[in-house]
C-alpha cells in the first residue's frame, strides 16, 4: 500500500481519489437527473439527458467497483472502458470520452501530481472533442475546455474550485452561444450535467454547485414537438475492433447516414453513436463494419411526445406558482405547444373544449390529492371531475354589508347562513384568506365552518376569503 505524507497529498491525485469522485458524481448526478432531463432541448429535445449520463457514469463506477484504488491508471482503465461500454445517448458518449482521455494520461502511473492533474485535463477535452464529427459550441464540449482552459493552481483546492468555477460560467453562458438554448431560455442540460460531476471531486465546490444549478432550473419555452430530420437515436459497439482502421475515414462515413456522429475507440472496442433517418439500412451498414456486440434504437419522436405528457402544463395566474401543492410548469399559450389533454387551465378566457377549473383556490384544493402513480393527464381528467361537484365561494364585506357571491347581506349571520346553502351537502374544507388582513374575522369564520384556514396574501386582499368544499 502507498503511504504519503499530509504534506504530499495537497499535491497529489490518488486512485482512492477518482474512486471517490465518480461515486459521488453518480449519487449527485441521480439527485439532479430530473432537472437535467427538463431541460434537455438539444440536439433534440427528447428529456433524456440526465439519464444518459447517469447510465453512462453508472457504468464507469460499477465497473471499477472491487478493484484496487491504490492505482490510478487501473481505476481510470476500468472506468473508461465501462463508461464506453455503457454510454448511452449523445451526451453521455462524449463524457465517456471525457473519461477515455483522463484514463489516457495515467495508464502506468499509481498517483498524480497536480501538475500531471491539470495536464490530464486538457488531453480530456482534445479526446471527446475530436470524438465529435461536428462539435457545437454551448454544450458540455464547451465546458470541457473550459476546465481544460483553468486547471490551474498551487494546491488541489485552488484547481479544484479554479475548474469548477470555470465550468459554471460555461454553463451559464451556453445560451449566448447556442441558440436553440437561447429560444427556450435555458442552459445546455449536457453542459449542467458535466459541471455537477466535476464539482463532486470537492465537498466545497459540490455545495456550491448545488445551489448554483437551482437558478438554472427554468421550463423550457416553445415546447412544442420539433420536425426531427434524423429521428432514430443509434448506439452500436462493435468488437473486437481493429485500432488500425482509420476512424477520421469512419467518421466521414457516419456523417453522411446522419448527425450527432461521436466515435469512442478503445483498444479493442469502438462505439458508435449517430442520429439518423434510416435506422434499417444504417444497421446493415454497421454490421458490415465489424462484430456487433451490443446494439441499441430509440425513436426519439416518442422520446420527444412521451416528454410533452409528463410536463404538468397549467395556464394560471403565475402569482399562484409558489402556491399550488405541486410542481407544475406554467403555460403560455402565444409561446408553448402541447397536446390539449395535457393542459389544465384555470380561471377565465377557457377556450372551447379546454380541461378547465374556475377557481384557482379550488385547483389548489383539488391538487392536494395528486396521485403521483398515475399520469398528469389522467390526474387532470380527475381533477376536472372532482371540479363539477365542488365549489368556491367568494365572501367579501365593507363597513355596508357582507357578499356572498352576488348577494348582499346586512350581517355576518346572514352571510355565514348564506354559505351554508350554498354548500348544501358538501363539506367545506378550506378557508383562503390573508391573516394579516382580516384579523379576529379569521378566527370567527374558521370557528364557524370548522374548516382550515390557509394564509395566501399574494393573491387574495383585504375583507375577501374564499371558501371551498367538496
Amino acid at each position: 500500500m502507498t503511504n504519503f505524507r499530509d504534506t504530499e497529498l495537497d499535491i497529489l491525485v490518488t486512485g482512492q481519489d477518482v474512486h471517490r469522485w465518480l461515486r459521488r458524481a453518480t449519487e449527485v448526478l441521480r439527485d439532479h437527473v430530473e432537472q437535467i432531463n427538463q431541460i434537455n432541448v438539444f440536439p433534440v429535445a427528447d428529456a433524456d439527458t440526465g439519464f444518459n449520463m447517469l447510465g453512462t457514469l453508472e457504468a464507469a463506477v460499477c465497473a471499477m467497483d472491487g478493484a484496487p484504488v491504490t492505482h490510478l491508471g487501473h481505476i481510470f482503465d476500468l472506468a473508461a472502458a465501462g463508461a464506453v461500454k455503457g454510454a448511452r445517448g449523445n451526451s453521455g458518449t462524449i463524457l465517456s470520452q471525457i473519461l477515455v482521455g483522463l484514463s489516457r494520461f495515467a495508464p502506468d502511473k499509481r498517483v498524480w501530481t497536480l501538475e500531471e492533474y491539470c495536464q490530464a485535463w486538457n488531453q480530456a477535452y482534445e479526446v471527446a472533442y475530436s470524438s465529435v464529427s461536428d462539435p457545437v459550441e454551448g454544450t458540455i464540449l464547451t465546458v470541457a475546455r473550459a476546465i481544460a482552459l483553468n486547471a490551474t493552481g498551487d494546491d488541489r483546492d485552488t484547481v479544484i474550485k479554479n475548474i469548477t468555477d470555470a465550468a459554471a460560467r460555461a454553463v451559464k453562458e451556453s445560451p449566448d452561444l447556442l441558440p436553440a438554448l437561447q429560444t427556450r431560455g435555458v442552459v445546455d442540460a449536457g453542459a449542467e450535467g458535466l459541471y455537477l460531476i466535476v464539482a463532486a471531486f470537492s465537498d466545497s465546490t459540490l455545495e456550491t454547485a448545488k445551489e448554483v444549478v437551482r437558478g438554472w432550473s427554468q421550463v423550457p419555452r416553445n415546447t412544442g414537438l420539433t420536425d426531427m430530420v434524423y429521428p432514430y437515436d443509434v448506439e452500436a459497439l462493435l468488437a473486437p475492433w481493429t485500432t488500425g482502421q482509420s476512424t477520421q475515414v469512419l467518421r466521414k462515413q457516419l456523417a453522411e447516414w446522419g448527425d450527432s456522429v461521436v466515435i469512442s475507440e478503445m483498444a479493442t472496442s469502438l462505439k458508435i453513436h449517430v442520429h439518423t433517418k434510416e435506422a434499417s439500412s444504417f444497421t446493415q451498414f454497421l454490421f458490415k463494419l465489424g462484430p456487433v456486440v451490443q446494439m441499441e434504437i430509440r425513436d426519439m419522436r416518442h422520446q420527444e411526445r412521451e416528454a410533452m405528457t409528463q410536463r404538468r402544463w397549467v395556464k394560471i395566474d403565475a402569482a399562484w406558482l409558489p402556491l399550488l401543492p405541486i410542481e407544475v410548469e406554467l403555460w403560455d399559450p402565444t409561446h408553448d405547444s402541447a397536446p390539449k389533454e395535457s393542459v389544465l387551465w384555470v380561471g377565465d378566457n377557457v377556450p372551447s373544449g379546454a380541461n378547465a377549473i374556475a377557481s384557482p383556490f379550488l385547483a389548489c384544493q383539488l391538487m392536494m390529492d395528486y396521485d403521483e402513480e398515475r399520469s398528469w393527464n389522467s390526474n387532470v381528467m380527475a381533477m376536472v371531475a372532482a371540479a363539477k361537484g365542488a365549489i368556491a365561494i367568494t365572501v367579501s364585506w365593507d363597513r355596508h354589508c357582507y357578499r356572498v357571491r352576488d348577494l348582499s347581506l346586512v350581517s355576518r349571520d346572514h352571510a355565514l347562513a348564506a354559505v351554508k346553502a350554498l354548500v348544501g351537502m358538501r363539506q367545506i374544507v378550506t378557508i383562503y384568506l390573508s391573516l394579516t388582513a382580516w384579523g379576529g374575522e379569521a378566527d370567527w369564520w374558521q370557528t364557524q365552518l370548522d374548516a382550515e384556514v390557509v394564509d395566501v396574501p399574494s393573491v387574495i386582499g383585504p375583507n375577501h376569503i374564499e371558501i371551498v368544499a367538496q
